[in-house]
C-alpha cells in the first residue's frame, strides 16, 4: 500500500513539474512576443519620425529652391506694373528679363506672354511669337485672379528636354491681366539631390503635382518625369488623406508594407511623399 501511494505521489509530482514548466515556457513565449512587438512598434515608429523629417526637409528644399526664382519673378512682374502694361515696357523687356536670368541658377530661359498666351520676348529669341495659350501656367492665369507662383507641369523644350515652368501673373496698373512671366526650370540638379538622398534600401522619393503628374521619382532607372500619376496607388492615397501625414502600411492592396510620409506644398500646388520600407 506505501508502495502505491508512492507511485501516486511521484505522478502527480511529475504532473506537477510539467505544468510548471509548461506554464514557464508560456510565460517566456508570451514575453518573448511582447518584446518583439514592442522593438517592431517602436521600429515602426523611428521609421515614421525619419520619413516624416525628411518629408518636411525635403518640402522645404523644393519650396526655397523654387522661392529663390519667384523672387525674380516678382520684381520683373511689378517693374512691368509700373511701367502700365507689358507693351509699355516694349524692347526694355528683353534687357531686363536677360539681367535677371543672369543671377538665376537652374533656368534655362524668361519668357514673357502677353494677354493672349503669345510669346512676346524671351531669351531663346527662337520661341518669340509662338503661343503658350494651351499650357498648364496661361491657363491657371487665366481662370484663377490669384497673385501667386504656380508650378506647371512638365514640357518639353526646343532641345526636346523636359523642363517645369514656373510664373507669376502680370496685371496693368488697373488690375487687368496683362499676362504671364514665367523661368523654365531645369530639374536635373534637383533631380541628382535627391538621388544622393539615403531612403533606404527599398525606400524611394516622390515628388507629385496635384495635376496627377510626376514631377521627380528618385532613385531611378529611367527618368519618370512628366509620367501620369493618376491611377498611381502613392498619388491616390494622398489624395484620399488629409494632404500632410504618415501612412503606415500597403500602399496598395499586394504591396509590401511601408511607410510613407507626405507633405503637401500649397502655396506651389504639388506633393512631396517620401517612402521607405
Amino acid at each position: 500500500m506505501h508502495v502505491f501511494a508512492g507511485s501516486r505521489f511521484d505522478q502527480r509530482l511529475k504532473l506537477a513539474v510539467g505544468l510548471l514548466t509548461a506554464g514557464s515556457l508560456l510565460t517566456l513565449a508570451l514575453l518573448r512576443t511582447a518584446d518583439l512587438w514592442w522593438r517592431l512598434t517602436e521600429m515602426l515608429d523611428a521609421g515614421e519620425r525619419r520619413a516624416a523629417n525628411l518629408a518636411s526637409i525635403l518640402s522645404e528644399y523644393i519650396r526655397g529652391t523654387f522661392a529663390a526664382v519667384d523672387v525674380s519673378l516678382q520684381d520683373l512682374a511689378r517693374q512691368g506694373q509700373r511701367a502700365g502694361s507689358l507693351s509699355a515696357l516694349g524692347d526694355d523687356w528683353l534687357l531686363l528679363l536677360t539681367s535677371a536670368k543672369a543671377n538665376l541658377t537652374g533656368v534655362g530661359s524668361l519668357t514673357v506672354m502677353d494677354a493672349g498666351g503669345t510669346i512676346r520676348y524671351s531669351t531663346v529669341g527662337a520661341i518669340v511669337g509662338q503661343s503658350r495659350s494651351n499650357e498648364y501656367v496661361f491657363k491657371r492665369f487665366l481662370a484663377d485672379p490669384s497673385d501667386v507662383l504656380v508650378v506647371s507641369t512638365p514640357v518639353r523644350s526646343l532641345t526636346n528636354r523636359f523642363i517645369i515652368p514656373l510664373g507669376r501673373r502680370l496685371v496693368t496698373k488697373d488690375g487687368r491681366f496683362d499676362g504671364t512671366i514665367v523661368a523654365s526650370f531645369i530639374p536635373e540638379d534637383m533631380r541628382h539631390f535627391f538621388r544622393t538622398v539615403d531612403v533606404g534600401r527599398r525606400g524611394s522619393i516622390w515628388v507629385l503635382h496635384v495635376d496627377g503628374v510626376v514631377l521627380f521619382r528618385e532613385p531611378s532607372e529611367t527618368n519618370p518625369i512628366g509620367d501620369r500619376a493618376k491611377g498611381n496607388p502613392i498619388f491616390e492615397a494622398v489624395q484620399r488623406g488629409s494632404g500632410t501625414g504618415v501612412v503606415r502600411g500597403p500602399i496598395d492592396s499586394d504591396g509590401d508594407a511601408m511607410v510613407t510620409a507626405v507633405q503637401t506644398v500649397k502655396e506651389q500646388t504639388f506633393i512631396v511623399c517620401r517612402v521607405a520600407q
